[in-house]
């Protein structure tokens, strides 16, 4: 009704508008707007005059008349045709409802009736979204334009779809299940003091994989760890005898309804494959889902999560960038606003005597759109625990290179050494960053020199001072 106010009042100032709109009376549902556009439809535009001849036909004409004026200096009459699409998108969704509420009680949908008014509302919104004009960047500057709306920052954005995967067993489902419960219960940061949840969200969490009493058993411990108050916020829906597949109507329907009836504003699909069982190897198999994807997303006002698994491509992970692990095409990761790639510790720390069993920790390498990222940070779960927590052990590994044990390496060694085969010496304990940290230490302590010297690979040679 506000943007139906704001649409005649527009016309009142400027007329011509009236050419550009695809309207007519019965685009008001009010009776005194449809009265009111009557008479600009007639071109009269005279307030006090449209006043007189409505006197009588409709309620508080006089004071509805003057408010309709209210304001709109401030905004540009040249954005009335956007407004128009918006109310129209708008009034296709209710349609769409009230299809999907109604073959929910008889039984038959009208498929056919809700993919076309879906097209319609496609339409619109490219039309909304089309682009007249390219802005200089001092236009640009100062714009106003509406800021990113995190449900999860800086991981998930309204409107978003954001896709988390990694090998068949890491914990990818724990993840989005305690990620769940946070935004549920607005529990804030996120397992990094970098990712914050604003405030409580509902959730919708849809999952395919894991069995409803193995679902039941993964709450209760999660909730017996930790207190997570949710108050009905968070909704969980298991589908493993049936698996919806979304390229069906029937089961994208039943998808919807759940949306429709619990209104979520984060919606986690897990895993993604079982989603869409036509396969995802090639783009034109990723396709469908990526536009059923974006549907939801944007008719609904939400931000999504799908869960998804890493290829079984026995490529060494350094030769492969991190979009390139997911399964099947690489559309669906390169779609993603942002994806985070769940992944083991190096090799190398199988060697080593770690404070948990290896298996317990887990790599989190985050890649994103917007800000400084990728970051990546490990995450570590203790026995009997489904809650993941943030982990030191990369700081506690490298606190085992100190510069005592440099020297003491250098010395057993006649006193010198190249650094390179400092680095390689202790490769099994650590990065040769830290190494070479450590190396920089002893040298600051004065238990060492440091020269380089003239040969291949401008060697540096290391010197115990005696």
């Amino acid at each position: 009704m506000e943007l139906e106010r704001l649409i005649l009042g527009h016309l009142l100032i400027k007329p011509d508008l009236l050419k550009k709109l695809d309207i007519n009376k019965d685009f008001f549902h009010d009776q005194r707007q449809r009265l009111i556009f009557k008479e600009i439809e007639n071109g009269n535009t005279d307030l006090a005059l449209i006043t007189k001849n409505l006197e009588g036909k409709a309620k508080r004409i006089l004071p509805y008349c003057s408010s309709l004026l209210d304001g709109l200096a401030k905004t540009d009459a040249e954005n009335v045709p956007r407004y128009v699409n918006e109310v129209k998108i708008s009034r296709l969704k209710m349609d769409i409802t009230k299809l999907i509420s109604k073959g929910a009680d008889s039984g038959y949908i009208e498929h056919d009736k809700i993919h076309e008014l879906q097209k319609q509302i496609e339409r619109l919104e490219r039309t909304n979204h089309k682009e007249e004009f390219a802005n200089s960047v001092e236009e640009l500057a100062e714009m106003e334009i509406h800021q990113i709306d995190w449900l999860v920052h800086p991981i998930l954005e309204k409107h978003g779809y954001t896709i988390i995967g990694g090998i068949k067993g890491i914990g990818k489902s724990l993840f989005v299940t305690q990620l769940a419960f946070y935004l549920a219960s607005g529990k804030s940061p996120f397992l990094s003091e970098e990712i914050t949840i604003p405030r409580t969200r509902r959730v919708l969490l849809i999952q395919q994989e894991v069995s409803l009493p193995g679902m039941q058993d993964r709450f209760c411990k999660m909730r017996m760890e930790q207190l997570f108050n949710t108050e009905g916020r968070f909704r969980q829906r298991t589908t493993t005898g049936e698996q919806w597949d979304l390229s069906e109507p029937e089961d994208l329907q039943k998808l919807m309804s759940l949306i429709n009836k619990y209104k979520p504003e984060v919606l986690i699909l897990d895993p993604l494959y079982t989603f869409h069982r036509r396969g995802l190897n090639a783009d034109k198999d990723a396709a469908p889902i990526l536009k059923i994807t974006q549907e939801i997303k944007m008719n609904n006002d939400i931000g999504v999560i799908w869960v998804h698994h890493f290829s079984n491509k026995g490529d060494p992970e350094n030769e492969r960038p991190t979009v390139g692990r997911f399964m099947g095409s690489s559309n669906i990761a390169n779609a993603a606003d942002v994806t985070l790639a769940l992944d083991y510790l190096n090799h190398k720390y199988k060697q080593q005597a770690l404070p948990l069993p290896y298996h317990h920790y887990i790599t989190v390498e985050i890649t994103t759109r917007h800000g400084e990222w990728p970051r990546k940070f490990a995450l570590e779960r203790g026995p009997g625990c489904l809650l993941f927590r943030i982990s030191t052990i990369w700081q506690d590994m490298g606190k085992k290179i100190i510069p005592d044990q440099i020297e003491e390496l250098i010395e057993a060694n006649d006193g010198e050494m190249k650094q390179r085969d400092v680095v390689n010496s202790l490769s099994s304990v650590a990065g040769s960053t830290t190494i070479k940290k450590a190396i920089n230490e002893a040298v600051r302590r004065r238990k060492i020199t440091k020269e380089k010297i003239s040969g291949k690979g401008n060697p540096v040679i290391l010197r115990a001072i005696k």
